[in-house]
């Protein structure tokens, strides 16, 4: 019987293009999820202009003129774990980088892409943008000075910047954004307990957020622009960090830079202390 020769084997791992892993999609989501949020709430407050002050109505007493939540001892220590979980993380990378400045030879404690990320994300997003830009100039009085809720103020909507504030005013929240900020750390959580990181960082946006509407500093507008402003910020450098290869940093650049700064910090700390030494009477006080 006359044999064929056989055909070679056809592969079509050329032609197949494999899926992605799941974990790749998630910051397309991401920003498809900031999107949305933003024009929700846009569409929301036009559709219904008065939004805003209904919400607010929520956490106000008409009888006592006030909002009670404001004067909660309880509540106003949850507040306070915003700033001290901020100043926490900040603290961290502090000790990260002078440890690494006294001794060179030892690795960062925290990763350097990491410190740079958080230290860049925290100045842009509630910093610059938050408190440089927006609270000075959006014009727009809080809740708690406005007509409505015994105040003298009149109430003016989020795109409306015309209002009576001159600083310090009530769009947008900068705690929100703070508290938004706390993403920055949740995402860069080892994957087996990144997703609770990033829930705990969720949940705990939205109870700051929460009370700087009970206490009648925020309209919710107000939050929900600040929190989403800071996630943007933060969707973006991580991606010119960490995701993106044309812009993305190296860690053992980095970790080199800060050795070569701290070996030449300390050679002009030796040269200083030498000259100090050399100096006529120096060392006899004369």
């Amino acid at each position: 019987m006359e044999e064929y020769p056989s055909f070679p084997k056809m592969t079509v791992g050329c032609a197949v293009k494999m899926p992605r892993k799941f974990g790749d999609n998630l910051p397309i989501a991401a920003l498809l999820l900031i999107g949305f949020a933003a024009a929700a709430i846009a569409v929301a407050s036009l559709l219904a202009p008065n939004m805003d002050l209904v919400i607010a109505a929520w956490f106000f007493n008409p009888i006592e003129h006030r909002f009670p939540a404001a004067s909660d001892p309880i509540l106003m220590w949850l507040r306070d774990l915003c700033s001290t979980a901020v100043i926490a993380v900040i603290a961290c990378m502090v000790v990260a980088v002078v440890t690494k400045l006294l001794v060179p030879s030892r690795p960062l404690l925290i990763p350097g892409r990491a410190i740079i990320f958080l230290t860049v994300t925290l100045a842009l997003g509630p910093g610059i943008l938050v408190n440089g830009i927006f609270k000075p100039h959006s014009g727009r009085p809080r809740p708690v000075e406005v007509t409505q809720f015994a105040g003298n103020e009149r109430f003016v909507a989020w795109w409306n910047l015309k209002g009576t504030c001159e600083s310090n005013c009530s769009l947008v929240s900068g705690e929100a954004a703070a508290a938004t900020w706390m993403l920055g750390p949740a995402i860069l959580v080892p994957p087996p307990w990144r997703v609770a990181a990033v829930g705990a960082a969720l949940i705990f946006t939205v109870a700051i957020s929460g009370l700087r509407m009970a206490f009648g500093g925020h309209f919710l507008t107000d939050v929900v622009f600040g929190a989403l402003l800071t996630a943007l910020v933060i969707w973006l450098m991580h991606g010119l960090i960490f995701r993106w290869t044309r812009t993305r940093l190296n860690e053992q650049a980095i970790d080199g830079a800060i050795g070569k700064l701290a070996f030449g910090l300390r050679r002009v700390a030796s040269r200083v202390i030498s000259r100090r030494w050399r100096r006529p009477g120096a060392a006899t006080g004369d």
